[in-house]
């Protein structure tokens, strides 16, 4: 037999038997060309990665946003940022939106007196107060009375004074404008940017004009700041920009700051912010200006390409708010206050200036700047690498590579598990450089290609297991029963093809007179005997396990232990012999009755079953046009042999001495040696006597006697009868009687059997 570890591979066996089959040959093709899938799913994956596509970075934010929502940034009450909240207590408390600038200017004093370092406003003057006393005064009817109250306002000063230009006065004061996509007329920012390197005007982003506060507020602010967010397509706010252009297309563009940028600017004293920006490389696969930093004191911030800083939400803090009304009430402890960036803002729900954010679908705005400032202050940044995406496109490579090997070499649960295993490790190292660095590295891209990877393999190696499964029951329904049929589709490892030396177990069989008979007899009813015999022998054979060889006249040849491998195939055929003497018997036995009720003679069947154990060349074997599965050997030669003698000899089923030996479950009686027609002897013969029972004493007995008969014919002994009626007398004789018969003929010149 040829050892387990030399057998080739199932996919090899498979396409060697299917080598003949032209229709399998283009299936074959067909799977081939399926097979460009999987490398087409990675080929895509990589181009949206690289090309940036808006789809691709919605689906990178939903990871990214769960990750903070996982893991949000840590915050610390020291950070010296808080908010002034104008909340809805306070507007219950101080009057609607908008407060008087008096009211404004005293919420500024206190805030001074307290010690604020950096106060700025998350809000626009750009309007006159409505309710100073000039725009009031107006508002009267002209009266002697409207003009002796002008007369004293004016004396007072209170009609051209602007009590909150006042309040900015002396301290550091970020006001805040709008950018507009509406070109407007430029105007004077409080800070400058130095640039490091190339133009920074085509990466940062891009605004018509602005609408900046009243002039004399804007001339009393230390800093001016844009307070603006734009949010992502979907309307999640993630990003925050620390510069931007302005200026009108074909005109003046100016690098603004943003509200935050100019807190820290003013929190450290300095007049400028330095950019670094680079300038496009011919070398690189992106070939456009980014931003790499903003430096601003001691802090240098790495930005995105277009000059924002993506955002690590620390989500709603209420020790960071401190409500307006408490502050003008001198409510609060001046540690509160002292040194403090101060962000004025809202979250009263009336003036809905809200955003959403990863954490929440409704933020106030001001907490993003103050999100930012957090982040700028503890240097805890959120970056997405330069080479992420070289990373990224890597994992698609390898990965894929890797998921599609495991789905074509192992079995499809465990290519399942394999490729479930490197997605998912990819996603938690994606994870881990989130919560120990601060990286942030796709998972989604690379998970869905290598998932989608996985299922275009899956369904090709799918698509060929089926075409193998379909092969197998075309090339073996019409050889093996139905169950091994269907076990073989389900594991062709079992298959043992394209030719080889396999030792088998043959069985021949046939009528021994079915010639005469069809002369005799009515063609059709011959067809449908010969029908009927060929369906029981069949159902025997593949009943026990046997492999259908060809069908011979009234008989068949079957084999055992191919293509499937059975180690116990000499019972097996010798139980498939039993079957198809049995079946035989009650064929004889309906032909008997039949007969007697028509009062005509019956002449019963005898069927012949020869069963040989050897060497044999099995594969498949034919020519282009069509092809068998099919054995051929002395194994075969020999069983056909047993077959013709069992005609001669009178005994329905004769093994060789091989068969004899290995088949455990049944009992032998020894019949002595046959010979070829030179004289030679060929082996030992043995009848198949019957399945072992557990109580075989019988069989021992019979088996004494019918050797003390052997003996007495062989050697001629005076005693023969009465040994031959010995035996013929047991219970278990009685179908000996022609053997003996046979045997008693040619023990004197051992002439050739077959002519017997």
């Amino acid at each position: 037999m040829k050892p387990e570890a030399d057998k080739p591979a199932p996919d090899v066996r498979l396409q060697t038997l299917a080598r003949t089959d032209p229709f399998e040959s283009r299936l074959r093709a067909l799977a081939d060309w399926l097979t460009i899938m999987a490398p087409a799913v990675i080929g895509i994956a990589i181009v949206m990665l690289l090309s940036g596509a808006p789809g691709v970075e919605r689906l990178r934010n939903l990871a990214f946003d769960q990750y903070q929502r996982w893991e949000p940034r840590w915050w610390n009450y020291g950070t010296p940022v808080r908010v002034v909240d104008i909340d809805d207590e306070s507007l219950a408390r101080l009057g609607p939106w908008p407060w008087p600038r008096r009211q404004m200017a005293e919420l500024v004093e206190s805030l001074k007196g307290n010690g604020a370092g950096v106060i700025a406003f998350d809000m626009l003057f750009s309007e006159p107060d409505r309710y100073s006393h000039a725009a009031l005064l107006s508002e009267l009817p002209e009266l002697p009375e409207r003009e002796i109250l002008a007369a004293a306002l004016s004396a007072r000063r209170d009609l051209s004074a602007d009590p909150l230009q006042k309040a900015f006065e002396g301290a550091s004061i970020v006001a805040g404008f709008a950018t507009t996509t509406t070109p407007t007329d430029s105007t004077p920012l409080k800070s400058r940017a130095t640039i490091k390197g190339a133009d920074p005007v085509p990466a940062l982003r891009r605004f018509s004009g602005m609408i900046p506060p009243e002039p004399s507020l804007r001339t009393a602010a230390k800093g001016l700041g844009a307070i603006n967010y734009e949010p992502d397509a979907d309307l999640v706010t993630r990003s925050a920009p620390l510069l931007m252009a302005v200026g009108p297309a074909g005109g003046a563009v100016a690098v603004a700051p943003s509200l935050t940028a100019e807190a820290l600017r003013l929190a450290f004293g300095i007049d400028s912010l330095v950019a670094t920006v680079i300038a496009p490389n011919e070398t690189s696969w992106r070939r456009a200006t980014r931003i790499a930093s903003v430096k601003i004191g001691d802090f240098e911030i790495p930005t995105e390409p277009d000059g924002s800083v993506r955002l690590w939400f620390a989500g709603a803090q209420a020790q960071r708010r401190i409500p307006a009304w408490q502050i003008l009430n001198g409510d609060v402890h001046r540690d509160e206050i002292m040194g403090r960036i101060i962000l004025i803002g809202t979250s009263a729900s009336e003036l809905a200036d809200m955003r959403a954010t990863p954490l929440s679908a409704a933020t106030p705005a001001v907490e993003l700047h103050a999100e930012l400032l957090e982040q700028a202050l503890t240097g805890a940044w959120l970056t997405r690498p330069r080479w992420g995406p070289i990373a990224e496109t890597a994992l698609i490579l390898l990965g894929g590579a890797m998921i599609a090997l495991a789905a074509r070499r192992l079995r499809p649960l465990t290519a399942g598990l394999a490729a479930l295993l490197i997605i998912t490790t990819q996603a938690e190292a994606s994870w881990l450089l989130y919560l120990r660095a601060q990286m942030l590295i796709d998972p989604v891209l690379p998970g869905l290609s290598l998932a989608a990877t996985w299922l275009c393999a899956a369904l090709v190696v799918r698509r060929r297991s089926e075409k193998g499964k379909h092969f197998v029951r075309n090339a073996f329904q019409r050889h093996l029963a139905q169950s091994a049929v269907e076990r073989l589709a389900g594991d062709p490892s079992e298959l043992r093809l394209g030719g080889e030396m396999r030792e088998t177990s043959v069985l021949a069989c046939g009528l021994s007179d079915f010639a005469e008979r069809a002369q005799r007899h009515d063609p059709r009813g011959m067809v449908a005997l010969l029908n009927w015999l060929h369906t029981s022998l069949t159902g025997a054979a593949l009943s026990n396990g046997g492999t259908l060889d060809r069908y011979q006249g009234a008989g068949l040849t079957a084999f055992w232990n191919a293509p499937v491998a059975s180690p116990h195939h000499p019972d097996q055929a010798c139980a498939a012999a039993l079957a198809m003497v049995e079946a035989m018997a009650r064929l004889n036995g309906a032909m008997a009755e039949a007969a007697a009720r028509e009062g005509r003679a019956h002449a019963p069947l005898r069927l012949g079953v020869g069963i040989s154990v050897g060497q044999s060349l099995v594969g498949d074997m034919g020519s282009m046009q069509r092809f068998d599965y099919s054995i051929m050997g002395e194994s075969l030669v020999e069983a056909e042999k047993l077959l013709a003698l069992t005609h001669a000899c009178g005994l329905p089923m004769l093994a060789c001495a091989e068969t004899a030996s290995r088949a455990q479950d049944h009992l032998f009686a020894p019949l002595g040696d046959y010979f070829d027609p030179s004289g030679e002897i060929q082996g030992q013969i043995f009848a198949l006597h019957a399945r072992k029972s557990r109580q075989n004493h019988d069989f021992t007995e019979f088996l004494y006697l019918h050797q003390r008969a052997l003996a007495a014919i062989e050697r001629r002994e005076p005693e023969i009868d009465e040994a031959i009626g010995t035996a013929l007398a047991h219970p278990a004789g009685a179908r000996y009687a022609s053997f003996y018969a046979w045997r008693t003929q040619i023990a004197a010149g051992k002439p050739d059997w077959r002519k017997s």
